[in-house]
């Protein structure tokens, strides 16, 4: 499909069906039946906005989790003033 794709040839079900069919390549490839599941697993491109969007809030939640424990960790150790506990929170 790569090669396909490099030689800007379509990369649908039934091309890719021909060129693995023509290669004798079907059962190195898990047989026609796999083959054939591919469009139902793989993400169409028409929703790449909404992926973008999954992907983007969890990396949001991944830099409050980071954050949180970063402050976590300043609390926890005792050292540090209430003050600039605060402003440290604020700024993280």
């Amino acid at each position: 499909m790569v090669g396909m794709a490099e030689a800007n040839q379509p990369v649908e079900l039934l091309s890719v069906l021909e060129r693995v069919s023509t290669a004798g390549m079907v059962e190195d490839v898990g047989g026609l039946g796999y083959i054939q599941t591919l469009p139902n697993n793989v993400p169409s491109t028409q929703n790449l906005e909404y992926y973008a969007d999954i992907v983007s809030k969890h990396a949001i939640a991944r830099r409050l989790i980071e954050g949180v424990r970063a402050i976590e960790g300043q609390a926890r150790g005792g050292t540090t003033e209430l003050d600039e506990l605060l402003d440290f929170a604020e700024k993280t």
